[in-house]
Order: C-alpha cells, then sequence, then structure tokens
C-alpha cells in the first residue's frame, strides 16, 4: 500500500495517449554503480506502479539502443545525452538524476525532460537520513516516484477538471464504521461512495478493537470495488520510572527497559511489570485506545533484605500493617523498609514472635534456634554420666536443651561395666531413660531382673 506526498491534482484520463517515460541509470556519488543500478529498477517499478503513466522496461532499452550502436559510457545524466537517447527510444520523457550518499544521510535527485525540446520540465529530491540502503528502497523512492508523477499531470494541464467516481466498499465486521478523509461515510459491511471526486483519498475502517486503511486513486468515471481488510488496532506507551533502567514486561513478554516508547501495543487492557534488581516488580494496568498515546510512569519501592540463619525451608509470616506475608525462610526475603513483625511457628524451631527492622538495600539476619528436647538419665547403681563426650555429673541427671538428632551416653561406677547408650531424640520430644549397670563380676538376679524391667 502506498500513501502519495500530495493529492493527486489532475485525473488519469487527460492525456489522449498516456506519457511514456524512459528512466536513465542514475548516476552514482558516493554509492556503488550496483547499487545506483538497484536504486534505479526500483525507480522504475514504482513509477510503473502508480498507472499513471508507461515505463520502458530495461532489457528492452538496452536492445534499442543496441540495435542503434548507441554508445554509452555509464549514467547519462547530462540533458542532451538523455535527450539523444530519448529519441532513439521513441519515448515522451526522460528522467535523470543521480543518488549520492554523505555521512549516512543518502540524497535522491531526478529531472524530468521533454525529449522533443530538451527542456527540464521540473526536478524534485528525496533524503533520507537512516542511512540504510533498504529504507531508500522502501521510503524514499516510493516518494520520490509519487513526486514525479505529480509533477506530471501538474506540468500537462494546471486548471484540468478532475471529475467524479464511484467507490464500493466492504467490511467484513458488521460492527466496522468507515470513514473518507477522514470524514464519516454511512453504512454496514457495504458502503457506496457514489460521485466522489477523483484524486487520491484514503479510507478507514475501525471496530472496537481493529482498523484497517488503504489509499486509492480514484478516475475520471472509475468504479472502485475496494475490500478493507482489519487488523488489531495499536496505540503509543511511553514509560518512565524513577529510577530508569527498569525492565518492561507485557503480557509476560519483555519489551524494553525504561525510559522506553511503544508504538505498536494493541488497545484495550495493557498490564506492564517493572523489573529492577533490588526494588520490588510493581505492576501497573491502564486501558489504551487506538491511536492513542499515554505515558506510564512510576516510582520503584527500593527492596530490603531478611534472611535467616541458618537458612531452613520452616515458613515465616511476616506483617506489617494490613499486610501480611508468609514466605519459606531458605533464602532472604525482599522486604519494603520499615518494621515487620516476624512470627515463626514450627516444631523444628524455638517459637519466634518478634518485630525486626529492615532498611533498604540492606540485608538483615535473625537467628535462628533448633527447638530441643528433653533428656532425664536415671542409672541404677548411682553413676557418672558423659553424653557425646561432656562430662554431665552423677545420676539422677536432667537435660533441658539436647539438640534433636542421635547421640552416645555413657554412664560409669567403679565396680561395673560402662553402660553405652545410643539416644535418638526428635525436636520437643521428652526423653526418660532408666539404665541399669551390669556388675564386672557378672548380674545378679535382682540386677536381671531391673535390667528387664528397664529395657
Amino acid at each position: 500500500m502506498r500513501r502519495f506526498l500530495f493529492l493527486m491534482l489532475l485525473p488519469f484520463l487527460v492525456w489522449a495517449k498516456t506519457p511514456l517515460l524512459a528512466v536513465a541509470e542514475l548516476s552514482p556519488r558516493g554509492v556503488s554503480e550496483a547499487d545506483a543500478a538497484i536504486i534505479t529498477d526500483r525507480l522504475r517499478s514504482e513509477l510503473l506502479q502508480t498507472r499513471k503513466v508507461r515505463v520502458m522496461e530495461r532489457a528492452n532499452m538496452d536492445k534499442i539502443l543496441k540495435e542503434q550502436a548507441f554508445q554509452q559510457s555509464g549514467a547519462c545524466e547530462a540533458s542532451e545525452c538523455a535527450a539523444e537517447i530519448g529519441k532513439i527510444l521513441s519515448v515522451d520523457r526522460m528522467v535523470v538524476g543521480s543518488v549520492g550518499k554523505i555521512g549516512e544521510l543518502y540524497t535522491l535527485s531526478v529531472r524530468l525532460l521533454d525529449v522533443s525540446t530538451g527542456e527540464v520540465l521540473f526536478s524534485v529530491n528525496e533524503d533520507n537520513e537512516r542511512g540504510r540502503l533498504e529504507s531508500v528502497l522502501t521510503r524514499s523512492v516510493p516518494h520520490l516516484a509519487d513526486k514525479v508523477i505529480e509533477g506530471i499531470l501538474y506540468q500537462n494541464d494546471e486548471n484540468s477538471d478532475m471529475g467524479t467516481g464511484d467507490v464500493y466498499v466492504t467490511v467484513e465486521d458488521s460492527s466496522a464504521t468507515l470513514t473518507l478523509d477522514g470524514k464519516p461515510v454511512s453504512g454496514r459491511m457495504l458502503f457506496a461512495l457514489e460521485k466522489i471526486d477523483a484524486g487520491q483519498h484514503t479510507l478507514v475502517a475501525r471496530t472496537a478493537m481493529m482498523v484497517g486503511s488503504i489509499d486509492i486513486v480514484l478516475g475520471r468515471n472509475e468504479v472502485l470495488r475496494v475490500d478493507i481488510p482489519l487488523k488489531p488496532a495499536t496505540g503509543t506507551v511511553k514509560f518512565l520510572s524513577d529510577p530508569m533502567g527498569a525492565q518492561i514486561f507485557v503480557n509476560r513478554q519483555l519489551i524494553g527497559q525504561t525510559p522506553f516508547k511503544s508504538s505498536t501495543l494493541q488497545v484495550g487492557e495493557i498490564k506492564a511489570t517493572f523489573h529492577k534488581l533490588g526494588f520490588f516488580d510493581t505492576t501497573v494496568t491502564f486501558a489504551l485506545g487506538q491511536d492513542q498515546e499515554i505515558v506510564s510512569k512510576l516510582t520503584l519501592t527500593p527492596v530490603g533484605n531478611l534472611a535467616f540463619d541458618p537458612e531452613t525451608p520452616a515458613e515465616m509470616t511476616l506483617i506489617q500493617g494490613r499486610d501480611t506475608l508468609v514466605r519459606s525462610g531458605d533464602k532472604p526475603i525482599g522486604l519494603r523498609p520499615g518494621s515487620w513483625r516476624l512470627q515463626v511457628r514450627d516444631k523444628a524451631w524455638q517459637s519466634m514472635d518478634t518485630v525486626v527492622q529492615i532498611k533498604k538495600g540492606r540485608t538483615s539476619t535473625v537467628p535462628l534456634r533448633r527447638q530441643q528436647a528433653r533428656v532425664s538419665i536415671i542409672a541404677s547403681p548411682e553413676a557418672d554420666a558423659w553424653l557425646d563426650g561432656v562430662a554431665l555429673g552423677p545420676t539422677p541427671h536432667i537435660l533441658d536443651t539436647v539438640a534433636p538428632g542421635t547421640h552416645t551416653l555413657i554412664l560409669r561406677q567403679q565396680g561395673y561395666k560402662d553402660a553405652v547408650r545410643k539416644i535418638s531424640v526428635t525436636p520437643g520430644q521428652v526423653v526418660l531413660k532408666r539404665i541399669t549397670l551390669e556388675n564386672r563380676n557378672g548380674p545378679t538376679p535382682e540386677e536381671l531382673e531391673s535390667r528387664a524391667r528397664d529395657e
């Protein structure tokens, strides 16, 4: 689909004979001859697609010039040379010019010659600052072709009557509305536009979420049938954050980093999430309308971290105002700066209900203590006790802070064999251990009976 730079000034059928053009090879200035040849071929194609002129193909031009033994060295930009070629080719007009490049700027300059008189009818220029040949081919050359056609029409007859034509437009969505050059058109699905001024027009169809547009060139007494396909409508959003450098996710897809401007977001509800290390992820939701441009700006909240020593998968409850969070303590927890109430309720750890202060950009560490077991030791006869190699003193003995796990208990008394026992305890468990020691000369019947009761 093409966009003309100016409205067509005169209709297609003014001439009794459609003009025949030949496009001479554009002179390269700061570009390679190959690039200049590519641009020339594209210019021929764009002029032909306007359907306002006939354009001689390059192959035919080369064939005729070869048959006439015309010797040409490189591009023919001079008016005399171009007029001579035009007469050999039997064309009405010749397009000559150059393509140059300075830095990143491409510049296209062409002139239209009247072959019969050698007169320069007009000249046009087109610049492209993008510095890419692809942009020159897809944007600059079509614009240049439009200017050439406009100049031809204007030169032919400035006061020519444009006349009218009819256009019939179909849009498959029954809810679609239609505008012609920005003015609403009545109808539904099939729109009849009759006795419309010949020339260039823009048709735009819209629904609540879709849009479609097309440019047409209407000739005198012409009847056009046009179907306008619809596609999702878009709007423009500028994303800003304080501080800058936040990643932006829309529909879970990364689209850029603040500051960022996107003109391809589909209309409707937009849910954007801002992510930056050291700050809370923040999500904003807003409605985007067709062709609307809005600014989404927010201030990110810095994160403070709460860590536990040792790290544990136990659940931690954190409360600040109306916010209650339940998190695992196996990794640092990101929190808003300020006071938080911390509660620990886990059978493996000592209960905790305290207030911790979180500072932005810092990590506050809370020490945890495992839940202890209680072990009572009774020996018959009384003996000295050791737990994991640490002397406890004489029995009976009570231990209130035995760590969960497996421990080695040793009991010793003169005249008796050492009693060695493995004791396994769990958090919060209460254990009573009765042990009867064995006489070095062998157990008495009473000792055997007591050991049987204890064990």
